[in-house]
């Protein structure tokens, strides 16, 4: 792929990326390609339809999360350094925030795409093997599980509609870092309600059993 056409590209994925943020994945293609600073054709010339778009996006996700993660592991040497600046990449890179609004997508792509499920259980294995190692260095208590974090990054991540961006992001940092402060092993309070969640709880949310044939 020759330099500009692979620009074109990323910049129609970042540009997909923040409108499917905004207005949804029926988004117009046309607010797509303006945003991109190309043209639509240009935009159909990469992707022949809007499924192939919502498709990149949805790999380019998982890319950002594995690239977090690998980030995290070669500038801290403590596991729990590691997942709070994976924690917080997270918020700054907007990853879970496109979790709900591609949730649909999530399920069909999981179902069709092998490579697709293989990716994103890498992903997860990472992820979990981080949370685990951070229990046995005893920062992160024990009963937290790599599904109750992304849970908790989903919901802390939703914007408020009346804030202005800059206050959203301010705002999302704030909870984080109270958020991390309660994860910590030796300010527990009382035992937390269920059991923990494994890495795969987005899978169940989005309505795909993670031990279906057929979604493999």
């Amino acid at each position: 792929m020759r330099a500009d056409a692979r620009r074109n590209r990323e910049q129609l994925v970042t540009a997909a990326r923040q409108v499917f943020l905004e207005q949804g994945v029926d988004a117009p293609l046309d607010e797509i390609a303006r945003r991109a600073g190309v043209g639509i054709a240009t935009l159909y010339r990469r992707f022949p339809d809007r499924q192939a778009l919502i498709q990149q996006v949805m790999q380019d996700n998982l890319e950002r999360s594995r690239a977090a993660l690998e980030r995290a592991a070669e500038e801290h040497s403590d596991a729990w350094s590691a997942l709070v600046a994976y924690l917080h990449d997270v918020v700054d890179e907007q990853i879970t925030l496109l979790v709900p609004v591609l949730a649909p997508n999530i399920h069909e792509e999981l179902r069709r795409r092998g490579d697709v499920w293989s990716r994103r259980e890498e992903v997860i294995g990472r992820f979990e093997q981080l949370v685990q190692a951070a229990k046995r260095e005893g920062r992160l208590r024990g009963d937290v599980g790599a599904g109750d974090l992304e849970v908790w990054m989903v919901k802390v991540c939703r914007p408020i509609p009346v804030l202005t961006t800059e206050q959203n992001e301010l705002a999302t940092h704030r909870q984080l870092r109270v958020l991390i402060d309660g994860l910590l092993a030796d300010t527990a309070g009382g035992p937390l309600p269920g059991t923990p969640q494994d890495g795969r709880v987005q899978l169940v949310l989005t309505g795909l059993d993670t031990h279906s044939a057929d979604a493999r």
